[in-house]
């Protein structure tokens, strides 16, 4: 990996995978297998079943800040058309995971706020997840939800424990 490179693009697709139920993964296993190795975080993050399956794709991570995508589909709707907001919800804790796991710290949300914000018109809901404050025990993330088309759809506001 060049030293000039500060984040990784990555993408996946549950269609080559089979989800298997994960009961606990202590943080040493998660520490080495995400620390040289951005796949293994790839790998790890396909075991996230409930996201994947409804469309979940990591397309960018680097330290603090994941950007994650969810293709809307007729199963993403409601009932008047509009897009569920639990879907925004998923895509946007997915996010969260991403950009505080996938170096091996295992973080784990104690309340989360979403405000909606408009409606999506576009074809995609694209989650980006920020850092804005890590401690040793706590952390606090914004994830901006917007559509392909540069819709504001939702904020959520993550705080977090840390568990060394």
């Amino acid at each position: 990996m060049s030293a000039n490179r500060k984040y990784h693009t990555i993408s996946f697709s549950l269609s080559d995978f089979i989800c298997q139920q994960i009961t606990h993964f202590p943080t040493a296993y998660l520490r080495a297998a995400f620390r040289h190795n951005v796949n293994g975080a790839v790998a790890f993050f396909q075991k996230d079943c409930f996201a994947t399956e409804n469309g979940a794709v990591i397309e960018q991570v680097e330290d603090g800040l994941a950007r994650c995508s969810m293709t809307l589909t007729p199963h993403h709707r409601n009932a008047v058309g509009a897009v569920m907001g639990g879907a925004v919800f998923t895509l946007a804790d997915f996010a969260y995971a991403v950009a505080s796991n996938w170096q091996g710290t295992v973080h784990v949300s104690r309340t989360s706020q979403i405000t909606f914000l408009g409606t999506a018109k576009g074809g995609q809901l694209i989650a980006t997840a920020r850092r804005v404050k890590e401690g040793r025990q706590t952390c606090y993330y914004l994830v901006e939800v917007t559509d392909d088309l540069g819709n504001q759809v939702a904020h959520v506001t993550i705080d977090g424990f840390v568990k060394r």
